[in-house]
């Protein structure tokens, strides 16, 4: 049997499946853009995670703004049952486009973060 007495990381992992929008590497210029816009304080990150996270989530190479439709974690936070009808995510797709100016069509998203 072979121990280890390397690196042991304690972190744990969530994934989540959304409706919305990607914005690759675009962290730094919507955070100015959405501060002036939505009237956040661009020197208080906390607010501004605060916000991203009641609209979607912030992983390692963007931003997923959007309907969150499944979340769990590795940590025995399993995906809750959950049923959607498609006119309503549709509209409340509709209202985040015009609340974010999308210009794009919404798409479907799976991803994981640290948790």
């Amino acid at each position: 049997m072979k121990l280890r007495s390397a690196f042991v990381s304690n972190s744990s992992t969530c994934s989540f499946v959304i409706a919305g929008w990607f914005l690759r590497n675009k962290t730094g210029y919507c955070k100015k853009e959405w501060c002036k816009k939505f009237g956040l304080d661009y020197e208080d990150e906390d607010e501004f995670l605060d916000f991203i996270h009641a609209h979607g989530h912030v992983v390692d190479d963007g931003i997923y703004i959007g309907k969150e439709l499944a979340h769990w974690s590795d940590q025995g936070g399993g995906c809750d049952e959950n049923s959607y009808d498609f006119e309503e995510i549709a509209k409340e797709l509709a209202e985040y486009k015009e609340k974010f100016g999308f210009k794009e069509k919404a798409k479907i998203f799976s991803d994981t973060y640290m948790c």
